[in-house]
């Protein structure tokens, strides 16, 4: 059986130097110009323009990370019953 091996960059940002925010993940946003989105999915990450792309509601917003305010990570966790 073959092993097949696969990479992808994985790109990330941060506001205070010490949270990470990566493509792929659900975060809650404050940002200056749309205000809050809730469980909004990052999309892209663009590092040249200091830029990144959510998806909240069907809706694509291009945020500027000079004009967040916060980013807070959505924890789903499964709760046993």
């Amino acid at each position: 059986m073959n092993n097949i091996v696969a990479t992808k960059k994985i790109r990330a940002f941060t506001i205070n130097l010490s949270d990470w925010f990566y493509e792929g993940q659900m975060v809650d946003i404050k940002d200056k110009s749309v205000g809050i989105l809730r469980n909004a999915l990052i999309e892209y990450v663009d590092e040249i323009n200091q830029a990144f792309t959510v998806i909240h509601n069907g809706h694509s917003y291009n945020l500027s990370m000079l004009t967040v305010e916060d980013v807070t990570s959505v924890n789903r966790r499964r709760i046993a019953v």
